[in-house]
């Protein structure tokens, strides 16, 4: 349903009879991972998906279905070290949306995540005071930030007990991130925010990169990551935020920049916690499944 928001001229495949075909990668999670899905046919002729008519590969015309099987895909599946996995933002903190993710993790991602053998990597995200959707049952940032936590590490056990020993999940504690500069510099903080306050701006998009990289590899980005001019690191970035005409966002500075990248090495390296974050787990007994660095 994105679509809209990235047909622009560097992802243009071809031109035919004056429309534009646009690389919108693979079209199931599926076909993302495995490079094919059996249940994907031309205009989704078996009715297996839901067809909201905005899906490439589901239209009746299957030029683009054409293009992921044999252009795409067309040397075998995709190697993976590594599987991102993140949910709808409130669904971690809720038992009874968080129940449901469980269900469809182990009934429909496991099967995949085996095949694959890639180690997944959940993307713990943050919480956030929005007007654009309704958190004020989560009593607050602290609060929000711990519940979410607490989902995505239940997600991790569930995945550690049915995967094995090669492809142990980790955590991405992008949130913890996020909460310990919300306790150490609010001003901070809020620059992490896009205008809407709730998606990333490039300051917490940096940050959020960081932490994911440490979890990845094991060790902080090096100096590249460190630029004298840190937005360069956007140069090649396909599309900024969305209404950036109206709503343009700063890029961090290098002295913005060497702070956040600090607050991602003192989590992941250092184990520093939010003073605020709450632990819902015997530590001593159960796994966080954040993955330290050297």
């Amino acid at each position: 349903g994105m679509g809209h928001m990235w047909n622009n001229s560097h992802a243009i495949l071809q031109k035919e009879n004056g429309t534009s075909i646009y690389d919108f990668g693979a079209c199931t999670v599926s076909q993302l991972l495995l490079g094919r899905d059996d249940n994907l046919v031309a205009g989704n002729a078996n009715g297996y998906y839901r067809n909201d008519g905005r899906n490439p590969c589901l239209k009746d015309d299957n030029t683009y279905l054409d293009y992921t099987q044999n252009t795409l895909f067309a040397d075998g599946p995709p190697h993976y070290d590594f599987i991102i996995l993140s949910d709808r933002t409130t669904w971690p903190a809720m038992e009874e949306t968080r129940y449901k993710s469980l269900k469809v993790l182990k009934k429909s991602y496991v099967p995949l995540l085996l095949e694959s053998g890639g180690i997944p990597v959940l993307f713990a995200t943050h919480g956030y005071d929005s007007n654009q959707v309704d958190v004020s049952e989560f009593g607050g940032i602290s609060n929000f930030t711990s519940d979410v936590f607490e989902g995505y590490r239940q997600y991790a056990q569930m995945l550690s007990e049915n995967l094995p020993a090669q492809q142990q999940p980790r955590i991405a504690p992008v949130g913890l991130a996020f909460l310990l500069v919300y306790e150490e510099n609010y001003d901070m903080w809020q620059k992490l925010f896009y205008a809407d306050n709730y998606h990333p701006s490039p300051h917490g998009t940096y940050l959020m990169g960081c932490v994911l990289y440490a979890t990845c590899y094991g060790y902080m980005p090096g100096n590249q990551a460190l630029p004298n001019l840190p937005k360069d690191l956007w140069r090649r970035a396909r599309k900024m935020q969305i209404g950036s005409k109206k709503h343009k966002m700063p890029f961090p500075t290098q002295e913005e920049a060497v702070y956040l990248y600090s607050v991602a090495r003192k989590v992941i390296k250092y184990g520093e916690r939010p003073k605020t974050w709450t632990r819902y787990y015997d530590e001593t007994t159960e796994s966080d499944f954040i993955v330290g660095t050297k």
